[in-house]
């Protein structure tokens, strides 16, 4: 594993270099897969403003879950609250939010196949991360979709 000084320079040049969102997404995606090769899958999902996660920028398999309502999604209670969750289940898993004081912007989502996989050191290397992406998104005031999906693809809430 190389250290947040090796690589966390590559994610804090970028956004001072005027790269696009989703540039800077991808380089924080890979600066995770290389900081723990034990992480199977990483993620950024961004949240619309209909609470709808959309999974952005990924490593890993694809997942059977691109889309989740933050009503469905036991990770949303703990970000809008600004925690990181790590649900009590097999193998690791990371939730860490993109937030600032006012506005939940997605979230960093890593999984691992086995427990113990996360040691406290990479946690806090997502949570820097996050914090990186965070200001991106602050101060870019973009919007938080990235890619544009037709009505038949977002999921539809329940009445």
């Amino acid at each position: 594993m190389r250290t947040w000084n090796e690589l966390g320079g590559e994610l804090d040049r970028m956004p001072a270099t005027g790269e696009e969102l989703e540039t800077v997404l991808t380089a924080a995606v890979d600066l995770l897969r290389r900081a723990n090769p034990r992480a199977d899958w990483i993620g950024v999902y961004e949240r619309d403003d209909d609470d709808v996660y959309r999974l952005g920028p990924f490593h890993g398999c694809p997942t059977d879950h691109p889309f989740q309502l933050e009503g469905d999604w036991p990770a949303a209670s703990a970000m809008r609250d600004g925690h990181s969750f790590r649900p009590p289940a097999a193998g690791d898993e990371l939730f860490v939010p993109l937030r600032d004081a006012d506005r939940l912007f997605g979230c960093v989502a890593v999984r691992g196949s086995r427990d113990g996989g996360f040691d406290d050191r990479f946690v806090s290397d997502v949570e820097r991360v996050a914090r990186r992406l965070s200001a991106c998104y602050a101060l870019r005031s973009v919007p938080l979709a990235v890619g544009a999906e037709t009505d038949a693809e977002r999921p539809r809430r329940s009445a």
